[in-house]
C-alpha cells in the first residue's frame, strides 16, 4: 500500500522538523511538488 506524506516544509528544513534518521528517510522518497495558490482560502 503506498504511502503519502504531505508537508509545506523544503527538504532542507526537514532536519530541524524531525528526527535524523526520520529526515534521512524522507529524503530518498520521490517527491511531487505543486505551486499555486492556496485553494483552501478561495
Amino acid at each position: 500500500m503506498p504511502t503519502f506524506i504531505a508537508t509545506n516544509l523544503e527538504p532542507a528544513e526537514l532536519d530541524a522538523a524531525f528526527d535524523a534518521r526520520i529526515a534521512s528517510r524522507l529524503a530518498t522518497l520521490p517527491s511531487m511538488v505543486v505551486h499555486g495558490p492556496d485553494r483552501r482560502r478561495m
